[in-house]
């Protein structure tokens, strides 16, 4: 069964209390979608800080490869793209934390149907 964080918005001025319609569930562990398609998936997740460093390690690593040439290179992005993945959720929430939202807590339970 997989794991959840919780994750509460902060409180709006004039709230007693955060908008419980707003708390959200960032699973532990792998994410596929930030192992295929990574772009895509910080832009679509908002996660523009890293998504700004993402493309500046990429693009440092094109122009090493223009230097280097060799397989080497490749099989370094192909590493970092899988620890990416590893780490993708851990970043979203470190984003969202940024943001102002707090944990909760951690849930476990099965995936929707």
């Amino acid at each position: 069964m997989p794991l959840y964080t919780v994750l509460q918005p902060p409180i709006r001025p004039g709230d007693a209390a955060p908008d419980p319609m707003g708390t959200l569930l960032v699973k532990e562990g792998f994410s596929w979608p930030a192992l295929v398609i990574p772009e895509l998936w910080l832009i679509f997740r908002r996660m523009w800080l890293v998504f700004l460093l993402y493309l500046g390690a990429t693009l440092l690593v094109i122009m090493i490869d223009g230097e280097i040439g060799g397989p080497l290179p490749g099989v370094f992005l192909a590493l970092a793209h899988l620890l990416f993945a590893l780490e993708g959720n851990g970043l979203r929430r470190w984003t969202l934390e940024r943001r102002g939202y707090a944990v909760v807590g951690v849930v476990q339970g099965d995936r929707l149907a």
